[in-house]
């Protein structure tokens, strides 16, 4: 099976898996496909794919949509001193899935009648 990984993900704040009435939080993920760029001191981000770069991506995207391509992960807390993933508490589990590109979401609202669906 295809993988990727990143071994350390840090979170900018708590996560509860349940409210205060005992029902369960979802959460919302977005992943997106970008390459790698330099960070820019000036402008505080990272620098702007090339158009070859984002070209390769929407590519990418493309082909991934076209073969109905989801993307499973799985978010585990690491244990000092644990080396087997599979012992490693899972804390998150979902899919994500391919999003159809702005243009294609602004032909079907159009076909439907406009933006808002009325």
């Amino acid at each position: 099976m295809a993988h990727f990984s990143n071994n350390s993900i840090k979170l900018r704040q708590n996560m509860i898996a349940e409210d205060a009435a005992g029902q369960k939080v979802e959460y919302r993920a977005s992943m997106f496909i970008q390459f790698k760029t330099n960070w820019d001191d000036d402008a505080g981000r990272y620098e702007r794919m090339t158009e070859s770069q984002q070209k390769i991506c929407d590519d990418f995207h493309a082909q991934m949509a076209d073969a109905g391509v989801e993307i499973g992960f799985v978010f585990q807390k690491q244990m000092p001193g644990e080396t087997e993933l599979k012992n490693l508490p899972k804390i998150m589990t979902g899919k994500v899935y391919v999003n159809k590109r702005k243009e294609q979401r602004q032909e079907q609202q159009q076909e439907a009648g406009g933006n808002n669906g009325w």
